[in-house]
Order: structure tokens, then C-alpha cells, then sequence
């Protein structure tokens, strides 16, 4: 019996004790092998999210550029818009002005012909023999001017005239006998001038009549 103890304690013990020690610096070096590969898995994982991050970082910085860029492009657009508001109103108060401008222009035009042809109508008749002979001079060659009158008709100028072809040649022969008589001159073209006045005034109402 005490051989065999002693055979345990001799052989067996050791064996164990190797054995033992053995598994634990297996398992120790298991551990050990399992965590640098933790370490080495943790690692690589934080040097991708570092990637990740600096890629981030200028993606970032290149969208605050671009917001930069496009915040002074619109405080620019927005600037001239204003700009191009202000001349709009300023091109339409412009165009107004001028549309009134024409609006006058136009209405004036059209009052000057009315107002040349009732200057033309207008003619000063006076008693005095010097005011009518300053103021309206009458062509001495009467046969001429009324031949011409005749001949025009209505011409817008001179109002119809009433008489008949016969009264004015029986005005001109004795227009043209009181001037060899020795008249004045002065006295003949006063009365051609009483004569185409009662001519004007009358002409109106007999072509009125005759209508």
C-alpha cells in the first residue's frame, strides 16, 4: 500500500500538476489571443469611424462653402431685385408721363385745324375805310378773285356763297364804273369788302333755306 502511494505521489501527482498547468496557460493564452483580436476588431472599427468622420468633416465644410456661396448669390438677386422693382416704377411713371404727353399733344392737334379755320373765317370787318383797308387787303383785279371763288365752289375756307353769278357781275360793273368815275381807291376796296361781308353772312342761312 505504501508502495502504491508512493507510486502516485511519484508518477501521477506531477502528471496532473503539468496538465493542469498546462490547460490554465492554454486557456490563458486563448484569452489572451481572443482579446487581441477584440482589440485588434475594435480598432479597425474606430479607424473606420475616424474615416468616416474626417470624410464627414469635409462634406460639411464644403456644404457650409456652397450655403456660403448661395446666401451671397441671393442677397445679391434679392438687392437687384429691388434694384429692378425701383426702375419698373420708374420706366411706368415715365411711360405714364409720356402717354399723357400725347394724350395733350393729340387733343391739341386737334383743336388747331377748328381753330385755323375759324381764324380764317374770322375776317375783321370794321367802318373805318383805313382799318379795313390795313387789316384785310382786297386783290384789285375783282373779276379774277371771283371767277376763282366759282370755280373752287365749297373749298372749307369761305362759306357758301348765296348769290347768283349774275348779281356779282352786276357788282363788278359797277364797281368797276364808279371807279373810272375818279373814286378813290381807298373807297373801292372798302366797298368789295361790304360786299363779301353780306356774301359771308348771308350764305349759311340761303343755302340752309335751299335744302
Amino acid at each position: 500500500c505504501c508502495a502504491g502511494v508512493s507510486l502516485y505521489d511519484a508518477i501521477e501527482r506531477p502528471l496532473l500538476g503539468y496538465y493542469a498547468s498546462f490547460l490554465t496557460g492554454s486557456r490563458k493564452q486563448s484569452n489572451r489571443e481572443s482579446a487581441r483580436r477584440s482589440r485588434s476588431r475594435k480598432a479597425a472599427h474606430l479607424n473606420e469611424l475616424e474615416a468616416q468622420v474626417s470624410q464627414l468633416r469635409v462634406e460639411n465644410s464644403s456644404l457650409l462653402r456652397r450655403l456660403a456661396d448661395v446666401n451671397q448669390k441671393y442677397n445679391g438677386a434679392a438687392v437687384d431685385n429691388r434694384v429692378l422693382k425701383a426702375d419698373v416704377e420708374t420706366l411706368r411713371a415715365k411711360v405714364k408721363m409720356a402717354e399723357d404727353s400725347v394724350k395733350r399733344v393729340t387733343g391739341m392737334s386737334a383743336l388747331f385745324p377748328a381753330g385755323s379755320d375759324m381764324s380764317s373765317l374770322s375776317m375783321p370787318f370794321t367802318g373805318s375805310p383805313s382799318e379795313a383797308t390795313s387789316d384785310a387787303a382786297v386783290p384789285d383785279d375783282l373779276s379774277a378773285y371771283f371767277s376763282t371763288s366759282e370755280a373752287g365752289g365749297n373749298n372749307g375756307y369761305m362759306p357758301e356763297m348765296a348769290s347768283s353769278a349774275q348779281e356779282d357781275d352786276n357788282f363788278l360793273n359797277e364797281t368797276m364804273d364808279t371807279s373810272k368815275m375818279g373814286r378813290p381807291d381807298s373807297l373801292h376796296r372798302v366797298a368789295s369788302l361790304e360786299h363779301l361781308q353780306k356774301r359771308m353772312c348771308g350764305g349759311p342761312a340761303s343755302s340752309g333755306s335751299t335744302s
